[in-house]
């Protein structure tokens, strides 16, 4: 599914010779709109007090649309309404499935999204590798058996996952089994840094992020 698109507008209404203002939220997702309208008043709000009119006006469609109210500190309001109404689209497709079309889609999606993680990691892993490792339980090469491990990963948080220290590090225990360098199920004991390549100098790179020191993670 595309992303979805955003416009916020103030509209005007002349009904009877009276003049109605109207807060108006649209999206477009799936090239189908879902707009959200509220009246403002009859005078025109000032720039300062429309700013609070929208974000009051888009803390009303969050907890609309997520049934409760959700705290947006490291995500912007704009941002979790475009989420609910993206999984509200991708739910109304899913629903019209047969269940060998959703047995068939949640296999596929399951062997692509453990392609993509591993080969974002610059695993050296094909899709060959993560569909015969869908396939078999035994007789695996190296490359199949990791495409196993991050499988067996993705199966647990399906079936019960809490989001505490003993899950996390079980979880990497299960994916990260095949390389003992990166320590499967412990604590890092040494600090590690994200790069990415650095445009302007192809020898060298930048620290893209710069995770906290090894010796903090235990207490975080």
């Amino acid at each position: 599914l595309p992303p979805p698109k955003q416009y916020m507008g103030l509209r005007t209404k002349t009904i009877s010779g009276k003049i109605y203002h109207y807060l108006e939220l649209s999206y477009f997702v799936v090239n189908h709109a879902k707009k959200f309208s509220k009246y403002v008043g009859n005078e025109k709000p000032d720039p300062n007090k429309l700013q609070k009119m929208e974000d009051a006006f888009k803390d009303e469609i969050i907890k609309k649309l997520g049934k409760r109210h959700y705290s947006n500190e490291n995500i912007s309001k704009d941002d979790v309404i475009k989420t609910f109404l993206f999984r509200d689209a991708f739910n109304e497709k899913y629903k019209k499935l047969s269940p060998v079309e959703r047995k068939n889609f949640e296999i596929n999606r399951t062997i692509l999204f453990t392609l993509t993680t591993l080969t974002t990691e610059d695993v050296d892993v094909d899709l060959n590798d993560v569909m015969a490792a869908y396939r078999k339980e035994a007789k695996l090469d190296a490359r199949e058996t990791i495409s196993k491990n991050m499988l067996e990963g993705v199966a647990k948080i399906k079936e019960s996952w809490k989001l505490d220290k003993k899950s996390i590090l079980a979880l990497h225990k299960t994916i990260m089994a095949s390389f003992e360098t990166k320590n499967p199920g412990i604590f890092r004991q040494r600090q590690v840094y994200i790069h990415r390549q650095d445009e302007k100098n192809p020898f060298g790179i930048e620290i893209a992020h710069r995770p906290p020191p090894f010796l903090e993670i235990p207490n975080q």
